[in-house]
């Protein structure tokens, strides 16, 4: 799952956790005021195949997007480790686009293809460990990532304010063709920074 907290009164943090037990310091997404924050976690699911979250802290806007599960099931897709590789860097031009994104004040995909994700793994429709990195940013903003052929989704990866860099996971399959989008929520422009450690496949 991501979380993201925003139109912050103040400090403070979430817990989340499977209801029906106690809160854990594993899973705590710190905020502070007028300070978008993002952050991912697997969360097990608790009694009557609930999640908890509390508020520690200030009035905040929560949202939670699901990207997938896991079961103990033996079909479904595998992890597998890689070497953490650099997928798109656009400060300097790899993946394919050179310079910052969104600089039209017009937010669009910026398809990654396949000959991107190939490097990683050629097994079927996997599913990307991919971190997203946002960095030199003009203005607040987002991105969602997805598959390349799929509309794009009411969810977000990674959310920024000016004056930081912020990275958040985020898991994705490719699309039918190989390849995944990102879509820059912004007005502004921002420079992006793909990585990727690992997948998840059928075999």
């Amino acid at each position: 799952m991501n979380f993201t907290t925003s139109h912050e009164t103040g400090g403070g943090y979430l817990e989340v956790y499977p209801t029906g037990t106690s809160p854990s310091a594993d899973t705590a997404l710190t905020y502070q005021t007028n300070f978008i924050t993002s952050m991912s976690a697997d969360v097990p699911l608790g009694t009557g195949g609930t999640i908890t979250i509390v508020n520690e802290g200030s009035a905040t806007r929560i949202s939670a997007d699901i990207s997938g599960y896991y079961t103990s099931n033996t079909s479904g897709q595998v992890y597998h480790a890689v070497n953490p590789t650099r997928l798109v860097d656009t400060r300097i031009g790899i993946g394919g686009i050179t310079g910052a994104l969104g600089t039209s004040g017009d937010p669009s995909p910026y398809p990654l293809t396949g000959a991107d994700t190939k490097q990683i793994t050629t097994a079927t429709s996997p599913t990307l460990a991919l971190m997203i990195t946002e960095t030199q940013a003009t203005v607040a903003g987002t991105f969602t990532v997805y598959p390349d052929d799929e509309t794009r989704p009411n969810t977000l990866n990674l959310s920024w304010v000016t004056g930081q860099d912020f990275a958040n996971l985020a898991l994705t399959p490719e699309g039918g063709d190989g390849g995944i989008s990102v879509h820059n929520g912004d007005s502004g422009s921002t420079q992006l920074v793909v990585d990727c450690s690992g997948y998840f496949a059928n075999y």
